[in-house]
């Protein structure tokens, strides 16, 4: 699983909310994006959600943490 995924969303904004709202939250900096508010992201798993602007955001992972698991 990828904790604390970082995205590339530099100039993101959205002229509506974003739905599910804590999908894609600005850092502040208005260059990168936490992904699923922090929270991990599982294999295989998707993130989906909405938003409507009038340029296109790359949304290019950056950097992220990994966490692997053994199975028994």
């Amino acid at each position: 699983m990828e904790l604390s995924v970082k995205m590339d969303c530099a100039g993101f904004d959205s002229s509506v909310d974003v739905v599910p709202a804590d999908t894609i939250t600005p850092d502040g900096d208005n260059a990168l994006c936490t992904l699923n508010g922090g929270r991990p992201v599982y294999g295989n798993g998707t993130v989906t959600f909405s938003y409507a602007w009038s340029t296109d955001i790359s949304f290019r992972p950056v950097s992220s943490y990994m966490e692997c698991s053994v199975a028994p």
